[in-house]
């Protein structure tokens, strides 16, 4: 993947190196996740981010572009009518795990500290609606199964 002055991302190219040949992933996602991070390499040079101080308050405003449908630095013209332009949350969601996977790595390999930043403020594991069928066994008294 290649940056603004036509040079490969170092830090892009190692997380794609990691994926072919340590977790062995296949072509078609190694694609998807150039894709995503191209995408948010992008929204780095509009926003005059660094890749690697990207807080919650960036990765919200570029997730909203994610749902938006919008490409970074461009405007939407209004829309008559009851058109729905925004991408599928399945999409969107693709597009975060790639992210995240990279910055999970980043933070393995060099101790690149975004992806518990993104983690922890987002308090995303915390109070989890999702009840395993399995619940009722696990250890411990006062857990709440709802």
């Amino acid at each position: 993947m290649l940056g603004p002055d036509n040079l490969p991302l170092p830090p892009v190219e190692e997380f794609l190196e990691f994926m072919r040949n340590v977790r062995s992933a296949s072509p078609h996602t190694i694609r998807s996740y150039a894709a995503s991070l191209a995408g948010l390499f992008d929204f780095f040079e509009h926003a005059c981010v660094e890749w690697d101080k990207l807080d919650l308050r960036y990765f919200s405003r570029y997730v909203a572009l994610l749902r938006s449908g919008e490409e970074v630095g461009t405007a939407r013209l209004p829309v008559s009518g009851d058109a729905d332009l925004t991408r599928a949350e399945s999409t969107v969601a693709t597009r975060v795990a790639a992210v995240t996977s990279f910055y999970r790595y980043h933070e393995d390999a060099h101790g690149v500290a975004v992806a518990s930043r993104l983690y922890r403020a987002s308090g995303r594991h915390r109070h989890s609606r999702y009840v395993s069928a399995l619940a009722h066994t696990a250890r411990g008294e006062g857990r709440d199964l709802v």
